[in-house]
């Protein structure tokens, strides 16, 4: 028994499979090939479109808001609303972003793990982010959000126009 446990610690690395992406159920791979990887929890599905509320941006240059539309084709993934759900999603280069067959929905109280994964594999803030939403005039609408540099931003376009890739709907320290 303790040979295979040794044989496998040394052909995981070889393999391409690190033992921390393992036992969280996600891997890098899978974060590197998502537009979005975000906490959501899910407001309404219809035929064609996914609602969500953010929770938590963990990587998507692309949102500005806190409520989020996604189109999917069959949306076959079992959910309970009022759930936190892990979500990696796609984007067009139109920033629509979209639901497809290597997305993955993960309930949040099973990947409590992966949350930790995604905060030390991403980093705090992205030159892509701040390119993107430079300039770019926000609402005076109070939502604040905690941004990954503990600092809290006025809302959602703030802490995107300062470049912050990692944030959490609320003020620090809540």
């Amino acid at each position: 028994m303790k040979a295979v446990a040794i044989v496998a610690f040394i052909l995981l690395p070889i393999i391409g499979i690190s033992q921390q992406s393992r036992d969280v159920g996600i891997d890098s791979a899978l974060v590197r090939n998502s537009d979005l990887v975000a906490l959501v929890k899910i407001q309404d599905v219809t035929n064609d479109k996914i609602y969500l509320k953010l929770k938590m941006l963990f990587k998507g240059a692309c949102v500005s808001e806190n409520e989020l539309v996604l189109s999917h084709n069959d949306f076959n993934e079992n959910f309970s609303h009022n759930t936190e759900y892990l979500l990696f999603a796609k984007a067009d280069n139109n920033c629509h972003l979209y639901f497809d067959n290597e997305s993955r929905l993960i309930e949040k109280a099973q990947g409590e793990q992966d949350v930790d994964f995604l905060l030390t594999i991403l980093p705090c803030s992205d030159v892509k982010v701040k390119e993107r939403f430079k300039g770019t005039p926000c609402h005076r609408n109070l939502g604040p959000v905690c941004g990954c540099d503990g600092i809290v931003y006025g809302n959602v376009c703030e802490a995107r126009n300062a470049g912050i890739q990692i944030f959490k709907i609320g003020r620090c320290n809540q």
